[in-house]
């Protein structure tokens, strides 16, 4: 043998470490500047190819000779054949071109993919033994196991890199995740193959020792410089990499708004019908989720289609469930494009709906349009220059005929008060010349029917053609009820309805300017308050109605005593409240002494003398007494007086008449300390929905406990609570109890229900009062839904902007709005219409006669259309019996509440009767 032993070696490891570090930057930069191809222009692409594999052969071949570096012999120099390390370099850029190349220009099939793997691992092999061969004057013997390992290593490694970089669904130029792992399967391939093929290499020293004449002693000094140039080129490379990486990325943002703000559905899939993208109108029109569906079969979104390719260029309808889970219906259009020598598919989806429902429309039209005139529940008419040329059955029953025979020859102005055609006649005639310039809707005319009755009636009229000719089609509407409903109401607004007199709002307003007029003319001036004595006998005995019929004439002969300047009202049931404003005090006594001789005259009713009597107590004018209250309120003391002193007799007020105001003393004192002391307690009164039978909430009702006193009134001390400002923090109290209880009554699983709470005037003139309720309900974690607010007809129209203001701000939250006692104050229907309100609660006055009274009746049905009209419910107070409830659900009345159901219970009761009574009706 012409040599000595072998040569011992080993490893510097960070030239290891670096050797690896250069073939994966070599790698990386090797892929960014490959994948230009896909953005560049046709004749840019050889280049970026020749640059790509530029700088991985030249990345190739450094981390080679640092990994021969990094490969320390025992002997003194190493020496390298330059021509063969030239050549070792054109193997490696070979090798990196053949495979990219291969890559890019041609198709993606497997079999490509194996070709460029097998022209990539040749170069990297040809390239590493090309450089071992270069090592002088040295000998190497090759282990043929490991030699063949390390070209498989080159070339499993290759097929996986390029597969994973241009094959693969990272195949982005955006996915980091498909650079870094093309980059460390190269930089495994090139440092895999070098190790182990130099693990198969076996150095000798020769006896000779003679070097070529190519030989060069590598120095570690300039090697370094050769690494840092190289490194420098690469880094170079990745910069001007980048300035056009930039652009790309510009040009796709361009191209992602201008996809992503199309009109239209865009949906794009591969030629194998794989879903690339989605843009933003096609996920709300189609109701898919586009993460979902990338990579998925076209099918998925489109079951029919099946292949995309025979679809090209034809326009397809096709039916697809919306976002919001409409049946819509779609036009398709694919068309086929090449993208990065890719065939792509284009969809575009166009929502054809509405078009499709408009044909259909308007085929239909024709066809139903007879039908629907004649079988219209709606009266409509149609007519020419006034002249009636068609009417639908619905207009015949209200103009009275039988059939359209008897209307041929009569025109519109033949049902219409002179007066009225006069002013309607040159509107019809510019609504067909089209010169009409006001809305010609909702007119309410009276009209006389061929029956001659009298009808109100609103029109809207609309001008249609028919047969190339202009007509007016009028839709009538018969609101002879409603308009009756409307004046009756009208007539409730300031009337009482027995008596016909001013009501208790209407009498206080007018009484409030009386008594300032008379102290400004220095008249005197009282209030007498008029008591029948033992009236409720009288309707015992005789009839609710016949005593209907007695205080009617009462009234009657009242008034006929009275001088122009007095005021009357009936207070109560059997009460009269009167004000007498004369130049003298004595003058008035003797008005109070011909209404007690008036009341005294039999009332000849049915055959039959009926005697009456009456107590009459009076409180005048004074410094002391000049508010209309506190006169009100001395005139009923008085009244008192004058029943403990026999009836049938006038008293007027004293001073000596004190227990009343001690004890309004006693209770005024009691009030300021009642809350700390806790004597004040809610009862709890159900509400029924009639039709349901069901509970639908409860109104809380304030008790008073006085330690002395016993159970004071809420008629007694609520009104000294309002005098006195007492009333915030006891409507405060209230609220807050109401609330807490109705959650503690949640939380055991209740029904849910609403719990009313009455408003004062004067807690809710408080400019503090919303900001007080919505902090009460948020203290007490309340869901403002289940409370009820209830306010009287007074307070509704006091200022009525601010009214609306804190109503709306509550009602918006959820709070449920009341008039309560409606029908026994003065709102004005005009103000009923503007206030947010949900229901209307109708006094019990006009419940008390429901049963026995036609006019009653009549007024609640009068309040049950007017609630309906404006949208609201009805509930009905102080029900007492079964007929009140009969007439109460025919006439649709939504819910009553009265002791027929249940007197106001304290809350243990209300307990009792709700899991006794109420839950097993329920359960039934």
């Amino acid at each position: 043998m012409n040599h000595v032993a072998h040569l011992h070696s080993y490893y510097n490891n960070w030239l290891v470490g670096l050797s690896f570090f250069i073939a994966l930057v070599a790698s990386y930069t090797s892929f960014e500047l490959a994948n230009r191809v896909k953005a560049s222009e046709e004749k840019l692409k050889n280049f970026w190819i020749f640059n790509g594999s530029f700088a991985l052969g030249i990345g190739i071949w450094s981390m080679h000779f640092v990994g021969m570096l990094a490969f320390e012999l025992e002997m003194a120099a190493s020496y390298y054949n330059l021509f063969l390390v030239a050549l070792s370099v054109v193997w490696s850029i070979a090798g990196c071109y053949g495979g990219l190349f291969f890559v890019h220009f041609t198709n993606r099939s497997y079999k490509h993919l194996l070709t460029a793997s097998l022209l990539m691992g040749t170069g990297i092999s040809g390239m590493h033994y090309t450089g071992m061969a270069a090592m002088e004057p040295m000998k190497i013997h090759y282990d043929a196991t490991f030699v063949i390992l390390s070209v498989v290593i080159a070339l499993v490694a290759s097929v996986a890199a390029l597969w994973l970089a241009f094959y693969s669904r990272f195949n982005n130029q955006k996915n980091i995740q498909g650079k870094i792992g093309f980059s460390l399967m190269m930089a495994l391939a090139i440092t895999g193959m070098h190790y182990t093929g130099m693990k198969a290499a076996t150095f000798y020293m020769p006896m000779n020792g003679d070097k070529s004449a190519f030989s060069y002693q590598i120095n570690s000094v300039v090697f370094a410089c050769i690494i840092t140039g190289v490194a420098l080129l690469m880094f170079g490379t990745l910069s001007f990499l980048s300035y056009f990486d930039r652009r790309a990325n510009q040009q796709q943002l361009m191209k992602n708004a201008i996809f992503e703000s199309a009109l239209d559905a865009i949906v794009v899939t591969n030629e194998q019908g794989e879903v690339l993208n989605i843009n933003e109108e096609a996920v709300t029109l189609l109701g898919v989720m586009k993460e979902e569906n990338i990579g998925k079969n076209v099918a998925s979104i489109f079951p029919m289609v099946e292949n995309l390719l025979s679809m090209v260029k034809r326009r397809h309808q096709l039916e697809v469930i919306s976002s919001t889970g409409e049946t819509k219906i779609i036009e398709l259009t694919v068309t086929k494009v090449v993208a990065d020598r890719d065939l792509e598919y284009i969809l575009y989806i166009r929502d054809i709906t509405e078009d499709q429902k408009f044909a259909q429309m308007l085929k239909e039209t024709n066809d139903r349009y007879e039908s629907l005139f004649y079988e219209s529940p709606l009266a409509i008419v149609i007519h020419r220059y006034s002249q009636i040329t068609s009417a639908n059955q619905e207009a015949l029953n209200i103009i009275g005929a039988s059939s359209f025979e008897q209307l041929k020859a009569l025109s519109i102005s033949h049902f219409l008060r002179k007066d009225d055609w006069d002013a309607l006649a040159k509107d019809v005639d510019d609504l067909l010349k089209g010169t009409f310039q006001r809305e010609f809707t909702g007119q309410e005319v009276q009209v006389m029917t061929l029956n001659q009755e009298e009808k109100w009636v609103t029109a809207k009229s609309t001008v249609i053609q028919l047969n190339g000719e202009k007509y007016i089609q009028t839709v009538i509407r018969d609101v002879t009820e409603q308009r009756k409903a409307k004046q009756a109401l009208q007539q409730l607004t300031f009337y009482d309805s027995l008596t016909g007199l001013p009501n208790k709002g209407l009498f206080e307003t007018l009484a409030k300017a009386a008594i300032h007029k008379a102290k400004n003319d220095d008249q005197s001036c009282a209030i007498l308050c008029i008591d029948l004595d033992r009236f409720k006998y009288t309707n015992e005995k005789h009839g609710h109605q016949i005593g209907d019929r007695i205080l009617k004439e009462l009234s009657r002969r009242f008034q006929a005593i009275m001088n122009t300047q007095d005021l009357l009202t009936r207070f109560g049931g059997d009460e009269f409240l009167m004000l007498v404003r004369r130049n003298e005090e004595e003058d008035i006594r003797n008005m109070a002494g011909r209404i007690l001789s008036t009341v005294s005259v039999p009332f000849k009713i049915e055959g039959s003398d009926i005697y009456l009597n009456t107590s009459i107590g009076g409180s005048f004018l004074s410094e002391s007494s000049s508010a209309l209250n506190t006169l009100i309120r001395q005139a009923d003391l008085a009244v008192d007086e004058a029943k403990k002193n026999g009836r049938n007799a006038i008293e007027y007020y004293q001073e000596s008449m004190q227990a009343y105001t001690t004890r309004r003393m006693v209770i005024e004192s009691g009030l300021r300390t009642a809350i700390q002391n806790n004597e004040f307690e809610l009862y709890y009164q159900p509400k029924i929905d009639l039709e349901t039978g069901r509970l639908t909430g409860v109104e809380a009702l304030i008790r008073w406990h006085h330690p002395t006193l016993g159970l004071v009134s809420p008629g007694e001390f609520i009104s000294v609570a309002e005098e006195t400002g007492l009333i915030v923090p006891l409507s405060t109290w209230t609220l807050r109890e109401a609330c807490v209880q109705n959650k503690r009554w949640h939380d055991k699983g209740y029904y849910t229900m609403k719990v009313g709470v009455n408003i004062s005037s004067i807690d809710f003139a408080r400019e503090s009062f919303v900001e007080a309720v919505l902090e009460t309900l948020r203290e007490n974690d309340i869901c403002p839904s289940s409370v009820e607010l209830e306010i009287t007809e007074s307070v509704a129209i006091q200022n009525v902007d601010d009214v609306i203001e804190k109503l709306q701000t509550l009602k918006d939250i959820g709070v449920h709005i009341s008039i309560d006692d409606f029908g026994s104050g003065y709102s004005s229907f005009s103000y009923l219409k503007k206030l947010p309100i949900n229901t209307l609660k109708i006094d019990r006055s006009f419940i008390i006669g429901l049963s026995t009274s036609v006019k009653e009746q009549a007024i609640v049905r009068a309040i049950i259309t007017l609630a309906k009209s404006l949208d609201l419910s009805v509930i009905a107070e102080g029900v007492e019996l079964p007929e009140q409830v009969d007439i109460l659900k025919q006439e649709k009345c939504d819910a009553v509440q009265g002791y027929y159901y249940s007197r106001p219970l304290p809350v243990q009761e209300f307990e009792q009767w709700y899991e006794q009574t109420y839950q097993s009706h329920v359960a039934n």
